[in-house]
């Protein structure tokens, strides 16, 4: 697994060197990648010291057209390097935190990969980690994150030659990109090696047209978690066509795991065009439930890769829970005389259950004696509800 997961999250140029290893040969020399063009770059950092628009130079310019499409230029006019607010020795994410650049292509496109170009390779300012998110055209660049819900994390190494490619795995459609440099080798606090990691640093960013998905490719989260108040809920469960050019059919929803019974379809989408997102509506009903709740969402599609996916949901109910005042002040009156107040009771419940008079204060109270109205059965979860006490002191002073 450690294997798996090291091989998924590094470049594609390893695979290079895994095909020597193997005695693998090409035949040919590898034809060129193409890329789409990307209209502009925008940086969260404040006083660059050189400017991010040297990211986005694309190829015949920042990198070479030709494969292994190496990085060309170097220094001020062809990196993107922040300033030093910390000074050196420091670490700049420390300081300034993580710097977030936004990608704008110009329109929604189909992405399957991110190549990177490093910073250098005797410097510790370049980008050792990074994550993106993703918006399409309609949602602008205030949603990121909100249709579109994949959230890489890729690992690039030192270096500031060899294009480094992550494969996404599925394809996305979306018109901006938010590049959030996580991290630079800043090590050891600044000595290294290599030196350096009070600045962070990148060569160019670009995006490799693929081939286009030619059947449809369902997109739906992995896992959904629930917030559970106790009361019956309705959930909205977002779901996509990456593929095109075909449109996606919901063949069927239904529910399995332990709690399976407590969930139930309200409604989905018949089919999703290529590239369109819908929502599957579920309902819970926590009749008799209490805990952690688990069950999982099936959905059979016409995804001839994957004919039922499955959503996981998870969740949790709190027993319900009496909150009343450790006392209560009624002040002074006559030895058999009474009084009646108002006092708060708080009911928080995580499922609903029946309550009872407040008896246990009752017993409390010895031979005099307390009344409470009692809490209507079959209470709504998380009612806050104000009682009436009525005290009489049994001709008793004191």
């Amino acid at each position: 697994m450690r294997l798996a997961y090291y091989l998924m999250n590094r470049p594609n140029f390893m695979n290079a060197a895994v095909a020597v290893v193997l005695g693998v040969i090409a035949a040919s020399p590898a034809r060129a990648a193409n890329f789409h063009p990307i209209d502009s770059v925008t940086t969260s950092s404040a006083g660059d010291l050189w400017p991010v628009s040297n990211l986005i130079q694309g190829p015949g310019s920042g990198f070479a057209n030709a494969e292994p499409h190496d990085q060309t230029g170097s220094g001020s006019g062809a990196l993107w390097v922040t300033g030093a607010p910390g000074g050196f020795p420091s670490d700049y994410l420390a300081v300034a935190g993580a710097p977030v650049l936004v990608l704008d292509l110009g329109d929604d496109l189909p992405l399957t990969e991110v190549s990177v170009w490093g910073y250098s390779s005797t410097n510790a300012n370049g980008v050792s980690e990074f994550s993106l998110q993703f918006a399409t055209d309609a949602e602008g660049t205030g949603s990121f994150g909100s249709s579109i819900t994949y959230n890489p994390i890729f690992n690039p190494v030192i270096g500031n030659v060899t294009r480094q490619s992550f494969a996404f795995g599925q394809s996305v459609t979306a018109r901006y990109v938010e590049f959030t440099c996580a991290d630079n080798f800043y090590s050891n606090g600044g000595d290294g090696p290599p030196p350096g990691g009070d600045r962070v640093g990148l060569g160019e960013i670009a995006f490799e047209i693929g081939a286009p998905t030619t059947d449809p490719l369902i997109d739906l989260p992995a896992n959904v978690g629930l917030d559970l108040d106790g009361s019956v809920q309705a959930f909205d469960i977002p779901i996509g066509n990456l593929g095109a050019p075909q449109t996606l059919t919901i063949n069927g929803i239904s529910f399995t795991g332990v709690h399976a019974g407590a969930f139930s379809e309200l409604s989905a989408p018949a089919s999703l065009a290529p590239g369109g997102n819908g929502i599957i509506q579920i309902s819970f009903n926590p009749t008799g439930l209490s805990g952690t709740i688990s069950a999982g969402l099936q959905v059979q599609s016409t995804d001839p890769d994957t004919p039922t996916a499955v959503v996981g949901l998870s969740g949790f109910l709190h027993d319900p829970k009496l909150v009343v005042a450790g006392s209560y002040d009624l002040g002074q009156f006559p030895a058999g005389g009474g009084s009646s107040e108002r006092g708060v009771a708080h009911f928080k419940r995580g499922r609903r259950t029946d309550l009872d008079d407040l008896q246990h204060l009752h017993r409390r109270c010895g031979r005099q004696s307390l009344h409470g109205h009692r809490c209507s059965r079959q209470s709504p979860a998380l009612c806050d509800r104000i009682d009436q006490f009525e005290f009489r002191s049994a001709r008793r002073g004191g």
